[in-house]
């Protein structure tokens, strides 16, 4: 456990609109900035979110298998990164997602027209 840690995140700026508010945090002293963080840093800083992001196609393919509301993104690449992962894990993966689903432990029901 780190007793020195004065609390930090990540911040990353997707937009022009978005670098220019963080520059404008930092300006007015309500952010500040300690240092420079890569992609590879956040990989190892946070390493389920990559495991998060290598699964999402499995765990949506087995949403949509049980019936379940899936979640797409535009530009997550899942199908790309589910092709790097061995394919025992994705199973295991879109198994589970199947599971909760079909448990009903996944999300809300899927919505029905008014009559």
């Amino acid at each position: 456990m780190l007793t020195n840690d004065p609390g930090s995140n990540a911040t990353i700026a997707r937009t022009a609109r978005g670098a220019e508010l963080l520059r404008d945090a930092v300006a007015s002293g309500h952010l500040a900035v300690g240092s420079e963080a890569s992609i590879a840093d956040l990989d190892l800083w946070q390493p389920h979110q990559v495991n998060k992001k290598r699964w999402s196609w499995a765990r949506q393919t087995g949403r949509k298998l049980a019936g379940g509301i899936p979640i797409e993104i535009e530009g997550l690449r899942s199908s790309e990164l589910a092709r790097t992962r061995p394919v025992s894990e994705l199973l295991e993966q879109g198994r589970g997602s199947m599971l909760r689903v079909r448990d009903g432990r996944a999300d809300e029901p899927i919505p029905r027209p008014i009559e």
